[in-house]
Parts: C-alpha cells; structure tokens; sequence
C-alpha cells in the first residue's frame, strides 16, 4: 500500500494485474496457461502503474493455491521493486557504451597491483593490442623502460592527490616507442 500509494479500500477486491502497466499485463496472459499448470510463476519482470500514474519496475513471482477438488481458488503474489537497480544496470550500460565508443584511448589501471582492468577498443588500437589482450597485465606492458620509476612516481602521486596529469613515454607490442 505504501508503495504504490494506494488505500486498503482501494485494493481490496482487485486483481494484482490491475495494478500492471498494459504490456506486463500482456506478458502474464502470455503465461496464464503455463501458469495454471505449473502452479506458479517465478521471476517475471514487469511494471506497476502506481496511484499517481508513475510506473515502478518488478520482480513477480505468484502461486497459485487450489481447492480439494483441484479448482484454482486464489494466488500469492509477490512483487519486488526493482526499479533502482534497473535504473543502475542502464547507467551501467550508458557508461559502458560511453568508454567503448570513446574517441581517446581509455583504460583502467587496478589502483593496488597497477594491473590493467579494462581497455577500450581505441587503447588496444593505440597500442597495437587485441581485444582484451592487455587486462590482467602488469601496466609496466606499455610504458616505455625508462618511464618505470615515473609510474611509481605517478601512482604516489595519484595515491596522495586522486589525479596525475603529465606526459609519458609508452610503448606499442611491436616496441615502438611513443
């Protein structure tokens, strides 16, 4: 009730699917027979139409209770709001698109064992990497050798400060150094 903003009075007497957006409601008719048969249904994401008009994304799951002569005579349903962590998996996938298709060459170093945790396609490019060929590298793969006691230098720094901003000697897998 608190959830979707409705009253006790409101609801009694109502279907759970009343409260379904009209596609949600189309899905769950789509499964109604399988529904029926199995009982129950687990896992079907979904939207809710909240009493101000607002739609909340779900995680459904219902059962269904029989009489003794095997007739359906009411379902459970539970619904969880999902609708935080669908909003974090798009802004998860927005970034991801966002580094991927990035102009400059991008890449994630771990800030404790400076291993390479992510490569865009534009840095395996620049480098003259695969896809994927330099994650789990030791960052020293692309840094020039003289450049070494600079990235010790630059993580300090980084360590003490949250950023760096300078010009390094890097390598390419070939040994070209730019």
């Amino acid at each position: 009730l608190q959830a979707f903003g409705y009253t006790y009075d409101e609801v009694i007497g109502k279907k759970a699917i009343d409260f379904l957006t009209n596609d949600t409601q189309k899905a769950y008719y789509d499964l109604r027979k399988k529904f029926i048969q199995d009982g129950e249904i687990k896992n079907l994401e979904g939207q809710a139409v909240k009493k101000n008009g607002d739609t909340v994304d779900l995680l459904m799951s219902s059962k269904i209770s029989f009489d003794e002569s095997g007739v359906p005579s009411q379902t459970m349903t539970f619904l969880i709001d999902i609708t935080d962590k669908k909003q974090a998996e798009e802004q998860i996938q927005l970034d991801s698109d966002i580094l991927k298709n990035m102009v400059e060459g991008v890449s994630l170093i771990g800030y404790e064992d400076n291993t390479i945790k992510y490569t865009n396609q534009i840095f395996e490019t620049m480098f003259g990497y695969g896809p994927g060929e330099l994650i789990g590298k030791h960052v020293s793969i692309v840094n020039y050798h003289d450049s070494l006691g600079l990235l010790e230098e630059i993580m300090h720094i980084i360590r003490k400060e949250g950023t760096w901003k300078g010009e390094i000697k890097n390598r390419k897998k070939d040994n070209t150094v730019f």
